[in-house]
């Protein structure tokens, strides 16, 4: 679950060395902006400053030598990229830029420094609507660039797989499907494996005035890390809380005047992220409200005192949690020492403490992850002791995907239970993870169709997210084992698996997956992967044809309590 609270220091550093751009994107605010904002370069003085201050700082795990910008304008580029890396030698450093400017010299200097890897945005596969969308001339001669710089980088010994990316944000109106199958197919038979392909640009925060804003009424957090890992500093020292806020409304104090550190776990970055959090009063046409990676609060209103407690806990383990209710009753945690749930006997036993100290009032949840001893006795003892709903961690409804991840349910089993919960009128909420690796397109629609049937039996999601793992898992320490490609150690969210299954990929089914609890009515707390707010009935309609027919096209009735 995500916390408002940051980390210590931040993970992730972004620098705006400078502010300039030599393109015109229309789903680019900086065309709008661009003679509204005061423009410069970041002195060196300042540069050194704030490299300094990460010198040595194991947990800074990437430094981007780019916001909103194009950071190849910038004269300076490769030395700082040789300071930053000289700095912080395991954290990764790399840049997107569109490679307009990418001449020989320039391209020769960023292969030979110590650059971890490049991006480059390239949005069409035509000169026609590479200039509709860019408002320029330049699709050949960035493709020939990219193509030289692929020969150079190669020639360099260079892991093309891991050292380059092609970015490509379609733009409806313009980038029709044929044309946007060529332009993908066109970086994949160059060798390119890593393309992130987007089906729809944002508006930033309502920065793009032609796209759609998103329109929260209330807030419960952001699905990006830009708030509580990752710091956006601009060319003249002043941070701003994500590249969201182009019209620089949330400026949180200045690194020429503070430390990052005492500026990051200060005052103004707290009140910030506790209005982001629902945790403070927003204030009027507050940034984060108008952004698409925003989470709306919703209509639930009965956040639960406590969830989880594993087997085997101890009276401090116990303790602990109550403690942690005493003092915090209301705000929704978790408490998992991340072994499997209790048996019965650990779980009543911290109930009565709950109780012992009048804390059984208090709107009790508790999370699972397995079934094998929850039959009806058992429930309606958790039930009469003030249980009001149960979390199911369990991730996929597909069989297969479940005994890979060694779970030790089914989903038949995970149904019989949310029946007897919902006879019993206990609430069900479900963590759903998809995207396993190696889970194929018919094992994801095993998923959908268990919402299909089910769905009457689920109130709603507490995370709909794609299957992710930790710093020092299996997963991250034996990728080979899994087949997983992990190209950013910083970003272990960007895995791939075997060339598809990739950030863009996982995106696409979250949303299709969306779609589908969309029309069987199951509401979502949490989407970690933004869906869009750009609503299209006729691709949600073919979407609910496709996935689940046309014999259930018709929302059915579901279970209301």
């Amino acid at each position: 679950m995500r916390t408002w609270r940051p980390s210590h220091f931040p993970r992730n550093v972004m620098l705006q060395t400078h502010s300039h751009c030599n393109s015109g994107c229309e789903f680019c605010p900086y065309p709008t902006l661009r003679d509204t904002l005061t423009h410069g370069y970041m002195q060196d003085a300042l540069f050194t400053r704030i490299i300094e201050q990460l010198r040595g700082r194991s947990e800074v795990k990437r430094i981007l030598l780019y916001l909103m910008n194009e950071p190849l304008l910038d004269p300076a580029l490769i030395e700082r990229i040789h300071q930053a890396k000289a700095a912080c030698p395991s954290a990764m450093v790399h840049l997107m830029t569109n490679g307009l400017a990418l001449d020989p010299a320039l391209a020769a200097g960023l292969i030979a420094s110590p650059l971890d890897w490049v991006g480059f945005s390239v949005h069409a596969a035509t000169e026609e609507t590479y200039r509709r969308i860019t408002g320029r001339e330049g699709y050949r001669a960035v493709v020939e660039n990219i193509k030289d710089f692929l020969r150079l980088a190669g020639a360099a010994g260079k892991d093309l797989s891991r050292y380059v990316m092609i970015n490509l944000t379609r733009s409806p109106e313009h980038l029709a499907d044929p044309e946007r199958d060529q332009a993908l197919a066109t970086w994949r038979n160059l060798g390119i494996t890593r393309v992130e392909y987007f089906d729809h640009p944002i508006s930033r925060a309502g920065n793009v005035p032609t796209i759609q804003k998103a329109e929260r009424q209330g807030l419960n957090g952001c699905a990006s890390i830009w708030a509580t890992e990752m710091l956006h500093v601009l060319f003249n020292g002043d941070v701003v809380p994500c590249c969201m806020d182009w019209s620089r409304e949330q400026v949180l104090g200045n690194l020429e005047r503070e430390s990052i550190e005492s500026l990051w776990n200060g005052p103004a970055y707290t009140s910030f992220r506790k209005q982001l959090f629902g945790l403070s009063p927003l204030p009027p046409d507050f940034l984060c409200t108008r952004c698409e990676a925003s989470i709306p609060m919703t209509t639930d209103t009965s956040p639960p005192a406590v969830i989880v407690f594993d087997a085997p806990l101890g009276e401090d383990d116990l303790h602990h949690v109550l403690h942690r209710l005493e003092g915090e009753a209301g705000e929704e945690f978790f408490f998992s020492p991340r072994s499997r749930i209790g048996v019965p006997e650990t779980l009543f036993k911290f109930l009565e403490l709950l109780d012992s100290h009048d804390l059984r009032h208090q709107h009790l949840a508790l999370s699972l992850n397995r079934y094998d001893h929850l039959d009806e006795a058992t429930l309606r003892s958790l039930r009469d002791f003030g249980v009001q709903r149960l979390y199911h961690f369990g991730g996929s409804f597909c069989a297969e995907t479940l005994r890979r991840r060694n779970l030790s349910y089914t989903p038949r089993q995970l149904a019989e239970v949310l029946q007897r919960c919902i006879a019993l009128g206990l609430r069900n909420d479900v963590q759903i993870d998809l995207c396993f690796p190696g889970e194929t397109e018919e094992q994801f629609r095993e998923s959908v169709a268990f919402v299909a049937r089910h769905h009457a039996l689920l109130n709603g999601t507490l995370e709909l997210r794609p299957f992710s793992f930790e710093r020092g898992s299996v997963f991250h320490l034996h990728p080979e084992r899994y087949g997983l490609i992990i190209i950013d150690d910083a970003f272990l969210d960007g895995w791939h698996y075997q060339g598809y299954n990739n950030h863009s990929y996982r995106r696409k089914k979250l949303n299709e997956f969306q779609i589908v609890l969309n029309h069987f009515g199951v509401a979502n707390r949490m989407h970690a992967l933004t869906l869009i707010e750009r609503r299209d009935p006729t691709m949600e309609a073919a979407v609910i044809r496709r996935l689940v027919g046309p014999e259930r096209s018709e929302v059915h009735g579901r279970h209301q309590s």
